[in-house]
């Protein structure tokens, strides 16, 4: 191998080093629930102090609904609206097909509009999530309730036939595109304990994306006002 050529795959490396999100992912959430992702080390995740604030605010919104199927929140401090992931766990299976997106198109933008949310170009589809099937879901949300702010938000429903697993990724919508590959190395970060499957557990699995949409906009918006110093 000659020095100019040692030489280009130095200065590649490096330029993927500097330009690569996936690798700067350092620090690992494994869940009692049974999956485990990956996240930026610059990333945090919500105190309790943090969290009861999220909740307390979403609960205003969500009555009579319970707020511990969310299992954790991750999120860029140096954001403003804050950049952030949730996961929400709901009890049952969802198979990933086209009727479950069907029910997503239909039930998740009416729900949020009732919750006092604007949703403009929703839109859901088929994907995958690393090595797992999934549903699909964006828009973009907005409305008084996050003061104006206009939030871009992107919703994953997998499943292992027990559980369905709802990561919603919001941003604001101006840094939407800078944040959407280190959501990416995120998403492709996650793994299940067990193999996909489904069952009839989608109803919850829609309650579940609600949670997670108004969740991840009320974190952008006031976690960070009990942010450590």
């Amino acid at each position: 191998m000659t020095t100019s050529t040692r030489l280009s795959i130095l200065l590649l490396a490096l330029l993927t080093l500097i330009y690569c999100p996936a690798l700067s992912l350092g620090a690992e959430y494994r869940s009692s629930k049974g999956y485990r992702l990956t996240y930026p080390d610059t990333w945090k995740i919500l105190t309790k102090e943090q969290q009861q604030t999220v909740q307390d605010r979403a609960s205003q919104m969500l009555k009579n609904i319970d707020l511990s199927s969310v299992d954790v929140m991750v999120y860029h401090p140096n954001t403003a609206p804050l950049q952030n992931i949730n996961v929400v766990v709901t009890m049952g299976g969802m198979v990933a097909n086209e009727t479950s997106v069907q029910e997503v198109q239909s039930n998740l933008g009416n729900r949020l509009s009732a919750s006092g949310i604007t949703v403009e170009n929703l839109e859901s589809h088929l994907t995958r999530v690393g090595k797992y099937d999934a549903v699909f879901a964006s828009w973009v949300a907005g409305g008084p309730v996050f003061g104006g702010q206009k939030m871009s938000q992107q919703q994953y429903y997998i499943s292992d036939g027990s559980h369905t697993y709802i990561v919603t990724c919001t941003a604001g919508e101006g840094s939407a595109a800078e944040v959407k590959p280190t959501f990416d190395s995120i998403l492709n970060s996650f793994q299940m304990d067990g193999s996909q499957g489904g069952m009839n557990g989608l109803p919850k699995a829609v309650q579940g994306g609600i949670i997670g949409a108004i969740v991840g906009g009320f974190i952008g918006l006031f976690a960070k006002k009990t942010r450590r110093k």
